[in-house]
């Protein structure tokens, strides 16, 4: 198929264009470069733009702002531009998006990746997660070793203003994605990522999960928080032919993203 259009890309990017549409999106990029690096600079944009505001109407703010770019530039702008646009755009358009300024209830209940250079997404929410055995649930550790496939448990912290989303999964020593949240177990389908309701501090997840089939060696227990719903397709497509040890924080720019690394020994 041809390349997408930039409105095409934008609605791709808030999900907004049609199920079919999105899937023909979606085998695009596996074989378009140009479009896969376009996506990439729209969905950074995207997640600072989600993060920062809400549109008072209820309308989506994303899309509204990066069609208003759209029509400052043209259909042929490059898209280096949409981030001068989009400072000058934030500032225009009314934003009624509040920080809570109050975080002393919050101590001692996630660690924030990043320390003071952290965005507030990062400060306001957190995972934890738990390995659960023989009735008890114990805090999972970096470097420990799983003798068997493991029971697993997350506690969520949300403490913004707005309903974000939450992935997990594992990625194991051959590269395959094993999915927690969203369950994934039919192929046919493109879940999408759970949400956290606003205001909300140390949730567990009702659920324990337990990873399948999973490789021996290390695996990468990740999280990821965003106010951006992905699917399961968005983001294996994203991490598509990545390295074992690539970065995913360069992926998922403005969202917060949690990993433990733990090693499998699969009984034989």
């Amino acid at each position: 198929m041809s390349c997408l259009s930039e409105k095409e890309w934008i609605l791709y990017v808030d999900e907004q264009l049609t199920t079919d549409r999105a899937r023909e999106a979606e085998h695009h990029l596996e074989t378009c470069a140009g479009c896969k690096q376009k996506l990439a600079g729209l969905r950074k944009l995207a997640s600072t733009i989600a993060a920062s505001a809400v549109h008072d109407d209820g309308s989506s703010f994303i899309t509204s702002t990066l069609f208003a770019m759209d029509r400052s530039h043209g259909q042929t702008t490059k898209w280096w531009k949409y981030a001068a646009a989009a400072a000058v755009i934030l500032i225009a358009l009314p934003v009624s998006y509040r920080i809570i300024a109050n975080r002393s209830d919050n101590r001692g209940t996630f660690i924030a990746r990043g320390g003071s250079n952290s965005s507030m997404l990062q400060k306001l929410t957190g995972v934890e997660t738990f390995l659960v055995s023989n009735g008890k649930q114990l805090p999972l550790r970096n470097g420990i070793t799983l003798t068997r496939e493991p029971k697993l448990a997350f506690r969520t912290t949300n403490a913004t203003q707005n309903p974000l989303y939450l992935l997990a999964f594992g990625i194991d020593s051959q590269g395959e994605i094993h999915w927690f949240f969203p369950a994934f177990n039919d192929p046919k389908t493109n879940p999408k990522a759970i949400a956290l309701p606003a205001r909300t501090q140390n949730r567990m997840l009702q659920e324990l999960v337990q990873p399948e089939g999973c490789s021996q060696g290390l695996m990468r227990i990740v999280t990821v928080i965003s106010p951006a719903r992905r699917s399961v397709d968005q983001i294996e497509t994203l991490l598509k032919g990545l390295s074992a040890s690539a970065n995913l924080t360069d992926i998922f720019a403005h969202d917060n993203v949690q990993e433990w690394h733990v090693t499998v020994e699969v009984s034989k």
